[in-house]
Parts: structure tokens; C-alpha cells; sequence
């Protein structure tokens, strides 16, 4: 994974998470879940690993909080 991503927020399931991607990705910008894969077939051990991660580029991460902060 680049250098340049970070995390811009933690959710508690995968199907959240993906939800938030897709309004990222909608509004152009790229967003990663990763261990998408593992998140959803063990959704039990997600409370040990911290939740599931999206990260974005750093410049834009800003705006991504923005987007997001629209959704809550």
C-alpha cells in the first residue's frame, strides 16, 4: 500500500464501510478498505483488529471529511 494513504475513518462492519467507499469513489475520489475480504468472512474477530479502516490519499483526505461528515 502507498505511503501517501491514511486512514480517514473506522467502521464498525464491512457493509459500512463499503457504503462510505462508494460514496467516496461517487464523488471521485479513491478510497481502499482493506482487508475488505477478511472483514466480511470474519466479521467475529473485527472488534480485535480495531474495525474495518478506509483510507485515502492524504490530499484528499480533507475533502473525503467532508463528503463523509455529509453522510452522518
Amino acid at each position: 500500500m502507498p505511503d501517501d494513504y491514511v486512514t480517514l475513518r473506522t467502521c464498525a462492519d464491512v457493509h459500512a464501510a463499503a457504503f462510505l467507499k462508494s460514496v467516496l469513489e461517487g464523488s471521485g475520489i479513491e478510497a481502499i478498505v482493506p482487508h475488505e475480504s477478511f472483514s466480511s468472512n470474519f466479521p467475529h474477530l473485527l472488534a480485535g483488529t480495531g474495525g474495518v479502516r478506509i483510507l485515502v490519499r492524504a490530499v484528499d483526505a480533507e475533502r473525503a471529511a467532508e463528503i463523509l461528515q455529509a453522510t452522518d
